[in-house]
């Protein structure tokens, strides 16, 4: 099965430099981030509009579950509950 790559829009080198800016700044300030460039390397294209670095639909719901994720994680860490998080 090929796997099939987005099209690069923009520099990758200028990509790559800032998303490891973003992450420095979540880390420096305390704030969670979700690193969506590394996460979606790691599926393979269904995660893009064929042809694209859009989004497709599982792209989202991959988006979503990270999200959720940082977020339930950060609430647990507060020290509050998660019922109703569902």
């Amino acid at each position: 099965m090929k796997i099939q790559r987005p099209i690069q829009r923009g520099r990758p080198k200028l990509t790559s430099a800032v998303n490891r800016m973003v992450l420095r700044s979540g880390e420096r300030l305390g704030v969670a981030v979700v690193n969506a460039s590394d996460l979606m390397a790691e599926h393979d294209g269904s995660v893009f509009m064929p042809g694209t670095n859009i989004y497709s639909q599982h792209g989202h719901e991959v988006i979503a579950r990270e999200v959720y994720s940082v977020i339930a994680s950060q609430i647990l860490a507060s020290g509050h509950g998660v019922e109703g998080l569902s």
